[in-house]
């Protein structure tokens, strides 16, 4: 009977000796675990494989196979943990394995999960895939843990059910033997021994394909891809209908399938044979070693108590020579205590006779004393009166005798001098510049202190209306009791609006002047004498530079800050104590 290309495909996927060979594979597999979470797709082959489900879903695709003895597993914990702590962080889900259509995984093979193996991707023997591992399509991987050995160019989709139309006999040819060799080419390397002899045996015609040879780290594997089980008859029979498309006989597809499907099933049970020896073996071991960490618990276990046993005594008699030496400290700390008391008591008691000695004496000595205090603050006045006649005496005496040079040295102008000083505030702060004109001795750490005398702490000697700066290049300018030492003309039409260009926009101007409003009041109520008020108003005229030309009040002073061009003009103080004079101080900005 002869059959058309799709019969033969139908036949090859279908047959019922390939379903008994999956149901007697499948015999061979374990689950641990809720076998509702295991899916594995009716063309899929597991041989002597371990599903464990405790912690997740596995999912496998069509025509995927598993060599022997391989493990896929959800669930795992720390070894160190005991039954309680494992029982409690065991988790029941979120490490799902989904394994694509068309993989092979080959024999000794663990596979950790959550992971995902892509289609048509082939994982060597003895490999570890560790958790969270994303395989790709078509590639190959192996090791400890598995890493990427190659990429497969593939021209086969191993999960396809379909056939094109003008698929050949040799097309058909190259399926069976894909198919043989899922079944019959096993990377354990006795087993291809078998199948070398037994093609040896038989003198059947061995046709080679490829050689891929793989070198893992530890195990050398050999990959062959070979016709195992056809002789020359049956070669001889199909290649007769290579190139017709049409008709292909039966009966070669049909020996072939038994004579292969009786081999597969002989070996599969031997090695389930092998696989059920070693599990015992294994298992024994497992129990010895399991027996013999008890015995070592125990033991250790009798230790322990007795080392707990002898150290609880220790503790004891530590405790008991403690406490002796304790109550005897205790003893010896109470004799000091009420001896040092006893002492105390007599000093404190001797203390307060000298003291009470001593306080009559000075009452019957300072009797008058309220008449003392008031004597001796008069004299505290007249000394002070004195040094101040006597200082306005020597500067006036100074001045009558530089001989007419003041006159001269009024009219010599002022050297612009910068002083090493300068270079420092620049290192420190940079672009910004603030400046301290007219400081004298009152110098600012965070300013450009000038003056017209070279004084300490001064950093640029110039005259204030001819500083050593362009327009625009001033952060700030503060004078402090420095405006009232100029006609008023000169601040409006000269001084202020210099300073203006100075400054730069945004920049702020800050003033410091004697608020002769404040003054006059306090003056009018009698709350400071005369000489203070005309001292504040007329300067201290005991040099040529401490005269006074005008006097603000603050709306004199905000009005002219105004004139000049300053905004957002505001008294920050105006009541302020300074010694003598009672001080006000007034901020604008140039926007």
């Amino acid at each position: 009977m002869d059959l058309d290309k799709n019969d033969i495909y139908n036949i090859l996927n279908d047959t019922e000796l390939l379903k008994q060979l999956k149901q007697k594979l499948n015999d061979s597999i374990s689950v641990w675990g809720n076998e509702d979470r295991l899916h594995i797709d009716k063309t899929a082959k597991m041989t002597n494989t371990i599903f464990n489900t405790t912690s997740g879903q596995i999912i496998i695709g069509k025509y995927t196979f598993t060599g022997h003895n391989v493990s896929i597993i959800t669930g795992t914990h720390d070894i160190t943990q005991i039954d309680k702590q494992r029982m409690e962080s065991y988790p029941i889900s979120g490490r799902d394995i989904v394994i694509g259509d068309g993989v092979w995984i080959a024999s000794n093979c663990v596979i950790l999960g959550p992971c995902i193996i892509g289609n048509n991707s082939v994982i060597a023997a003895g490999s570890i895939v560790k958790q969270n591992t994303n395989i790709p399509d078509n590639s190959v991987w192996g090791g400890i843990p598995a890493k990427e050995i190659k990429k497969l160019d593939l021209d086969i989709n191993i999960g396809g059910n379909e056939m094109s139309k003008d698929v050949r006999a040799k097309d058909i040819l190259e399926k069976i033997q894909h198919m043989e060799n899922e079944f019959l080419v096993d990377r354990n390397e006795n087993f291809t021994n078998e199948i070398k002899n037994l093609i040896n045996e038989t003198n059947w015609q061995e046709i080679q394909r490829e050689n891929v040879t793989k070198v893992s780290k530890k195990t050398r594997y050999e990959f062959k891809s070979v016709d195992t089980m056809w002789s020359e008859t049956y070669l001889k029979e199909l290649n007769e209908y290579k190139d017709i498309t049409q008709k292909i006989p039966k009966v070669t597809r049909l020996k072939l399938l038994k004579k292969a499907i009786n081999k597969i099933m002989k070996i599969t049970n031997r090695y389930q044979e092998i696989f059920n020896n070693r599990v015992v073996g294994f298992t024994s071991a497992i129990t010895k070693k399991i027996s013999a960490i008890e015995i070592a618990n125990y033991n250790q276990n009798i230790i322990l108590e007795d080392i707990k046993e002898r150290t609880n005594e220790q503790l004891e008699d530590i405790k008991e020579r403690t406490n002796e030496q304790i109550e005897k400290i205790n003893d010896k700390i109470n004799n000091d205590v009420e001896k040092v008391n006893i002492k105390l008591n007599d000093d404190i008691e001797e203390m307060n006779t000298k003291l009470e000695e001593y306080v009559i004496s000075n009452n019957e000595r300072f009797n008058g004393d309220e008449e003392w205090s008031k004597l001796l603050s008069k004299r505290i006045d007249d000394i002070d009166a004195y040094i101040y006649k006597l200082r306005n005496e020597l500067f006036a005496e100074i001045k009558h005798s530089i001989n007419g040079n003041e006159a001269l040295q009024m009219q010599k102008q002022i050297e612009t001098k910068i002083l090493p000083s300068y270079r420092k505030y620049c290192n420190k702060y940079g672009d910004v510049k603030k400046i301290n004109v007219g400081c004298g001795t009152i110098t600012k750490d965070d300013y450009i202190n000038i003056d017209g005398r070279e004084l300490d702490g001064v950093d640029i000697v110039a005259d204030v209306r001819k500083l050593p700066f362009n327009e625009n290049e001033l952060d700030e300018v503060y004078a402090a009791h420095l405006l009232e030492h100029f006609e008023d003309e000169t601040l409006k039409d000269d001084l202020l609006p210099y300073w203006y260009n100075l400054i730069r926009s945004n920049g702020k101007i800050r003033i410091v002047v004697p608020n002769i409003g404040e003054m006059a009041r306090q003056y009018s109520e009698g709350e400071i004498p005369f000489s203070q008020f005309k001292e504040i108003v007329f300067g201290g005229q005991e040099y040529s530079g401490n005269y006074h030309y005008t006097m603000f009040d603050e709306d004199k002073l905000k009005s002219l800050l105004e004139d000049v061009g300053f905004k957002n003009v505001t008294v920050i103080s105006s009541k302020r104590e300074n010694g003598l004079c009672i001080e006000m101080e007034i901020e604008g900005t140039k926007l």
